[in-house]
């Protein structure tokens, strides 16, 4: 991207510095939510979405944030239904020759199609920007078609997301009137010396384009330095925001994936709690009775018997000890509530199953029942469409010509295609309880059976699940001779004690 010589600082440039949208600021909660659950893994364990109970130890809660797990609910359906935007070919047949060169390289190195795809998933999650840009010549330098290609002078996109546009305004017909974007860098060609951030905010209106520094001094200060203003023959703000869906027509879309991630992180801590409920359920606390406090020893209290917490307490009150804690047969509450937010995941694309089925729906019910993914479907080409065409647009501009192109995006989207849709999701994310249930299991196992090896454990939890598929109070088959066994060696221990 080009870049101007800084002219000239004044305090009116000030406000250059502290401009942020509102519309973006207030939303940026749930873009890093969209960001961290498309991305999952490391990202989304170290996001800061595992939630801390108020009366929570902290050392507690970081070792159940260690043993957290994610389930990534939020990239399939994304990638899912993107794909579906190219499934069938896009007409580029009218484009021509001399917006040739863009079609094959459109933004580092990507043709427009394949920038389009990688477009797509991140204009469904979120509102995104595109800059078409130019690198800047001299109009004597460059004066013929063949001239400007030899030089290498051409158009290219470049993507902007919500944390890089600092603000914007729209003039009463909705068109762009300004928009100032974040364009800072990093600075760290001496590898001798420590990686600085320089803080660059470009100004784009629909004459010109301005560079304007800003330096923090010691005493905290700010000094914003305002570049030389570059004149371009775009005639409209070369900046588009894009989005599938944008309700209130304020240039940031409100994305159906808000939903959809905020249930992904209920189901994160949901897992998470089940966790945590194996443990403490299989590590219970033991009540003992005493008539005074020295009948028990103190290394008892704070270490325990055995793996079992100890708490002494007035014997007169009772005269049996007595095991306090969650218990295990309480999973199928877990099971439960990951199934309603699931089914709720599907709902709100317009994806329905059966509660009482494990099969999905078809014929008109299927028809019924999935007009709203395919509107959604609809809405996203469209949108692709009109961006696609924007984009080649604003390229011609920038090679001094004024043409409105039209490529062709398929809106055509048939019920059998969104049945395939529904199968693979409902594969994904229905299926994806038994894991659940054979992490339980296998927490469970590795409690009750600490010699056995890692290998054995995933066995013995895939055989266990098998032999009672139904959780039905946790006590059928070989799981209820297991968790059986496990009573009957405490009896033994506090019998023996």
């Amino acid at each position: 991207m080009p870049s101007a010589d800084t002219a000239v600082t004044e305090d009116k440039y000030l406000i250059i510095a502290t401009r942020r949208a509102e519309e973006i600021k207030n939303r940026e909660p749930i873009f890093k939510l969209i960001d961290d659950s498309y991305i999952g893994g490391f990202r989304f364990k170290t996001g800061g979405h595992l939630e801390k109970y108020p009366r929570e130890d902290t050392k507690v809660f970081e070792q159940r944030k260690a043993r957290s797990i994610y389930f990534n609910y939020l990239q399939p359906i994304v990638d899912i239904l993107s794909g579906f935007i190219f499934r069938n070919e896009v007409k580029r047949d009218a484009v021509p020759e001399h917006l040739k060169g863009f079609l094959d390289n459109a933004s580092k190195g990507k043709s427009l199609q394949e920038y389009m795809q990688g477009l797509c998933p991140q204009a469904l999650m979120y509102t995104v920007g595109a800059l078409v840009d130019s690198p800047r010549f001299e109009a004597q330098e460059v004066t013929t078609e063949a001239a400007r290609q030899d030089a290498g002078l051409n158009p290219y996109i470049c993507t902007y997301y919500p944390n890089q546009i600092r603000d914007f305004a729209i003039n009463e017909d909705g068109e762009l009137i300004w928009v100032l974007l974040d364009d800072s860098r990093p600075e760290k060609t001496n590898p001798f010396a420590k990686e600085t951030i320089k803080t660059v905010y470009r100004l784009w209106t629909a004459d010109f384009y301005q560079d304007f520094e800003i330096t923090k001094g010691e005493s905290g200060t700010v000094k914003v330095s305002a570049g030389k203003e570059f004149k371009h023959p775009i005639g409209y703000v070369p900046f588009r925001f894009i989005s599938w869906r944008d309700v209130d027509s304020d240039m940031i879309g409100d994305s159906p994936m808000e939903d959809i991630a905020l249930i992904s992180k209920q189901i994160y801590n949901t897992l998470s709690l089940f966790d945590e409920m194996l443990h403490t359920g299989t590590f219970k606390t033991l009540f003992f009775p005493v008539e005074k406090k020295d009948d028990i020893g103190e290394d008892i209290i704070k270490k325990g018997l055995y793996d079992i917490a100890v708490v002494p307490y007035n014997g007169r009150l009772s005269q049996s000890p007595d095991f306090k804690g969650p218990g295990l047969g309480d999973v199928e509450a877990f099971i439960s509530a990951i199934k309603m937010y699931i089914y709720e995941i599907f709902r709100k694309i317009g994806m329905d199953v059966d509660r009482d089925k494990s099969y999905t729906q078809s014929g008109k019910a299927l028809g019924k029942e999935f007009q709203k993914t395919e509107a959604l479907l609809k809405q996203g080409s469209k949108n692709m469409e009109s961006a696609e065409n924007w984009f080649l647009k604003t390229a011609a501009r920038w090679m001094g010509k004024k043409e409105d192109l039209k490529v062709k995006y398929s809106n055509e989207f048939q019920e059998s295609d969104i049945d395939i849709v529904l199968e693979r999701l409902y594969k994904i994310f229905n299926l994806q309880l038994r894991p659940v249930k054979v992490l339980a299991l296998k927490r469970m196992l590795s409690i009750i059976f600490p010699d056995l090896t890692e290998d054995q454990l995933n066995v013995l939890s895939q055989e266990t699940e098998g032999a009672a598929p139904g959780w039905d109070g946790m006590n059928g088959g070989a799981l209820g001779d297991l968790l059986n066994m496990r009573n009957d060696l405490k009896k033994t221990q506090t019998e023996v004690k």
